[in-house]
């Protein structure tokens, strides 16, 4: 929201022809607001597509999700327990390395900070 065009969204939305609103529908002239609005909150407000994946554990990096499809693959092969124990190493040192950044995180911060 910091690096959005403010006065050029004001000045647009000035410029919008809104005279379809009178002649319509309550449903259309809503629609029609708010197409127009759209339009322009997108033109002069900067946004990116985030891919938001739910996990429970925040240091399940990718390389952690790559061992564990490897694991899941090489189940019922002669494979496993190799696949199995690598897995296990690798969620143990993204842990490992997710404690350790947390905790210096921690002792940056003021005492009896609430962040």
């Amino acid at each position: 929201m910091k690096r959005a065009d403010w006065s050029g969204l004001k000045n647009a939305l000035a410029n919008v022809d809104w005279t379809p609103l009178r002649g319509s529908t309550a449903d259309d002239a809503a629609t029609f607001f708010m197409e127009m609005l759209w339009v322009n909150l997108c033109t002069f407000i900067p946004y990116e597509v985030v891919d938001v994946k739910k996990k429970s554990h925040p240091w399940l990096t990718t390389k952690c999700e790559d061992a564990i499809r490897n694991k899941n693959a090489a189940e019922h092969t002669s494979t496993f327990d190799e696949a199995r124990t690598k897995c296990a190493a690798v969620l143990s040192e993204e842990h490992q390395k997710y404690i350790a950044a947390l905790r210096l995180k921690i002792s940056a911060l003021d005492k009896g900070s609430k962040a």
